[in-house]
């Protein structure tokens, strides 16, 4: 990318489409779903700062409901409503705030996927076991990128976003730890 940003995830004839993690220069992250390489459909914009929202996009825009969490653990989260990524409303939630962002988007549609369901201890071994699989194989494949000798610019490219994947496979460790943890 020419401004610097790295995206890992599924393309589809060199456009992103499906499901992918976007970090800018400045830190902050989106990891959901893209079509037509921009921000599609629901997922996690992560902030530099540490606050995180759980949101759904259109061509880039936030539109519809999320729950945004803010950084210091002390404040409960707000439901935030958007259109055209304009924000139009914001409101306490009635959920208890959540310490640590998810992992992956709830694969849900709707209000359900804005604000979360409750998870059994089954959900979540399988979100994990579903997780490492993708990133594993995300691993691998960068991997073998590297080994076919690349340009010097492409490897260092490779390189950033094979840091970022293991970062994220030693994040899903965490996570998945700590949900272990409150069963």
């Amino acid at each position: 990318l020419t401004s610097g940003a790295v995206y890992v995830g599924q393309y589809v004839d060199d456009v992103w489409q499906g499901e992918g993690e976007l970090t800018t220069t400045n830190g902050d992250r989106y990891k959901g779903g893209f079509s037509s390489g921009k921000k599609n459909g629901g997922g996690v914009q992560y902030f530099a700062e540490g606050s995180w929202l759980s949101c759904h996009f259109v061509d880039d825009v936030l539109h519809g409901e999320g729950e945004y969490h803010y950084a210091y653990e002390a404040s409960s989260p707000t439901i935030r409503t958007y259109h055209q990524g304009t924000l139009l409303e914001e409101k306490p939630s009635t959920r208890v705030p959540i310490l640590d962002p998810p992992v992956t988007p709830t694969p849900l549609s709707g209000r359900s996927a804005m604000l979360g369901c409750v998870r059994t201890k089954t959900a979540v071994e399988t979100d994990h076991q579903q997780n490492t699989s993708v990133l594993t194989a995300q691993l691998k494949e960068l991997e073998a990128e590297m080994e076919l000798n690349p340009t010097p610019a492409k490897a260092f490219q490779l390189k950033k976003r094979i840091a970022i994947v293991k970062a994220e496979i030693i994040k899903e460790n965490r996570q998945f730890k700590n949900a272990i943890r409150s069963f």
